[in-house]
C-alpha cells in the first residue's frame, strides 16, 4: 500500500548532509617540519627597540647602511649631533612619514636624543616600529653621553 510508505517517509527525518568520516588530510612530514620551525606572530611578541651604549653605537656607525636619527629639535641638532645623523624631530614625525613609508623596513636604525631624561628617542623609535621598521636601536646615553665619550677618547 503506497499510503503506508508515504506516511513512513514523512515520519522518518531525512539527513540531507552526507556524513564525512575522517576526511581531513593529515599533514605531510614537510608541513610538520615547517609548523615546528615557524613561531606564530602572536607568540613572537611586539617588536621593541633595543637599548645600546656608546661602544655599540661606534661599531654600528662603521656600517654605512645604518641610519642614525637625532630625535631632538632642529636647534639642538644644529648645535651638535652624531656624525652622519639625520634630524627627525620626534614631535613632528608626521612630516617624515611619506619619505619613511617607502624605505626598506629591515635597515638598522639608531635613534638618540639628549640622553638622561629625554624621551624623544623613545617616542621616535616607537613611531618607526609602528611604520614597520624591525631593527630599531635607542642610544640611551644620547648626545650628552656621546660628547662625554668623544672628549675623553
Amino acid at each position: 500500500d503506497t499510503s503506508t510508505i508515504v506516511k513512513a517517509q514523512q515520519q522518518t527525518p531525512v539527513d540531507t548532509l552526507p556524513i564525512k568520516r575522517d576526511t581531513a588530510k593529515l599533514p605531510t612530514p614537510v608541513q610538520k617540519q615547517l609548523a615546528e620551525k615557524v613561531t606564530p606572530i602572536e607568540e613572537q611578541g611586539p617588536v621593541k627597540a633595543k637599548a645600546i651604549k656608546y661602544s655599540q653605537v661606534k661599531k654600528l656607525m662603521a656600517d654605512p647602511t645604518v641610519m642614525i636619527l637625532d630625535a631632538r629639535n632642529e636647534h639642538e641638532f644644529a648645535e651638535g649631533h652624531l656624525p652622519n645623523s639625520r634630524n627627525i624631530f620626534a614631535l613632528e614625525f608626521e612630516r617624515y612619514i611619506p619619505e619613511l613609508i617607502g624605505m626598506n623596513k629591515d635597515i638598522r636604525i639608531i635613534v638618540y636624543c639628549g640622553g638622561g631624561q629625554c624621551e624623544l628617542s623613545h617616542e621616535l623609535s616607537n613611531n618607526l616600529i609602528g611604520l614597520g621598521f624591525k631593527k630599531v636601536y635607542i642610544y640611551l646615553g644620547g648626545w650628552d653621553d656621546w660628547k662625554k665619550n668623544v672628549m675623553w677618547k
